[in-house]
Parts: structure tokens; sequence; C-alpha cells
């Protein structure tokens, strides 16, 4: 993702703060967070409102990798939360 047609998007999740950059392409928004990245068709909300959403995701699943890796019980349901988002993009 190059920097200069690059936005910044932050958001808070779990008392932890996640900062991306986000790049919109040929309809598409993509939000890029250390080595992760997530894409989704611009849909009827704004642009940065979706880029947080996708930021919101790439927490969840690094919350998920950090709990794994220490062995703790994912007793929030995040698994569930991203399940649900998974299938709802998937239809």
């Amino acid at each position: 993702m190059a920097s200069d047609n690059c936005n910044r998007v932050t958001v808070k999740f779990r008392d932890r703060t996640f900062t991306g950059h986000y790049s919109i392409d040929s309809g598409k928004v993509t939000v890029s967070c250390g080595e992760e990245q997530e894409t989704a068709q611009i849909g009827n909300l704004p642009p940065q409102l979706q880029a947080r959403m996708l930021l919101r995701e790439l927490a969840m699943k690094e919350e998920l990798v950090v709990k794994d890796e220490l062995g703790i019980k994912d007793e929030l349901g995040i698994k569930d939360e991203l399940a649900v988002k998974e299938k709802e993009t998937s239809e």
C-alpha cells in the first residue's frame, strides 16, 4: 500500500489503541495495520467509517492471536463475533 495516498485511521479496542492506514482503489477500501490487512467493497457508508470497522476487525483478530499464544480462553466471544461477520460478508 503506497503511503502517498493513504489515510490514517485509529480505533480503541479493549483498552488498546490500534492505528492503521487505509486507501481507496477500484471501489474498495483497504486497511493495513502492521503486516495485516483487510479489504472491503465500498458500500453506503463513508469510506473512513468502513476503514474504522475493518481496523476493528484486525484488532479483534490480534486479540485472538495473543490469547491463543498465551492459552487464554475467549470468554468475550470474539471468535463468535468474527464468525458472524465472515458469514455476513460471504452471503
